[in-house]
């Protein structure tokens, strides 16, 4: 059933155009580029993204959208002289390395279903690996092929992100020796409350941007 399912031609299939969506919720608006729908592996990713959604919503830190997190916020008791923390993860897609996103993927995947995997962890990881070395997209008639990351358009991009996320929280979290009361995040997003000082929640930040190599964060209080 899956081969099947899996060797269904799209209608039609083609090679990916670049296009960017604007941030209109920010500040200073900015552009969004997605690249990576539509095109040769979009069913696989479809799949992939079948399999690791179950995944990303088990993360603690997850947020599902807006209903979710006015859900959480009500339930959730915040201390009167708390500081409200918003952060933002810098181009998060096309920040993570990619052999490092799929280590952490498939780790998380035998973690949540084994002993019953739907399939070997050897076939998940080369199909995201083609999923992420076959993206290749066009923009002003002319042909490119994104080397980092992933494709914002891409089906799975949406919960490799959120595992991969969720894991360097946790270790980034387990290091820090400023800690927060609440830490939720939303894809790239982050919530968090704090009770300690202004100056303690700039140093989480300045250690949180030398913990990963690529992943960087900013920060709005």
């Amino acid at each position: 059933m899956t081969h099947k399912w899996l060797s269904q031609t799209q209608s039609p299939t083609r090679l990916p155009e670049f296009y960017t969506l604007t941030k209109i919720h920010k500040k200073t608006p900015v552009e969004r580029p997605i690249s990576g729908s539509r095109g040769q592996t979009e069913r696989i990713s479809s799949f992939e993204d079948y399999l690791l959604q179950p995944i990303a919503k088990k993360q603690e830190s997850y947020i599902k959208d807006s209903t979710d997190f006015i859900n959480f916020i009500e339930n959730t008791p915040i201390p009167d002289n708390a500081i409200l923390a918003r952060l933002d993860v810098c181009s998060l897609y096309t920040n993570i390395p990619q052999e490092e996103g799929i280590k952490v993927i498939c780790s998380h995947y035998e973690q949540h279903y084994e002993p019953n995997l739907p399939i070997p962890v050897n076939y998940l990881k080369e199909l995201m690996r083609l999923i992420l070395k076959e993206n290749s997209f066009k923009f002003n008639d002319k042909h490119y092929l994104q080397i980092h990351g992933i494709a914002m358009g891409t089906k799975m991009a949406v919960a490799f992100s959120i595992i991969f996320m969720a894991h360097l929280e946790t270790k980034l979290l387990s290091n820090s020796p400023y800690k927060p009361l609440v830490w939720k995040r939303f894809i790239d997003d982050v919530f968090s409350v704090w009770t300690l000082t202004e100056e303690e929640i700039t140093k989480f930040v300045d250690f949180a941007n030398n913990f990963h190599n690529t992943i960087k964060f900013t920060c709005e209080t």
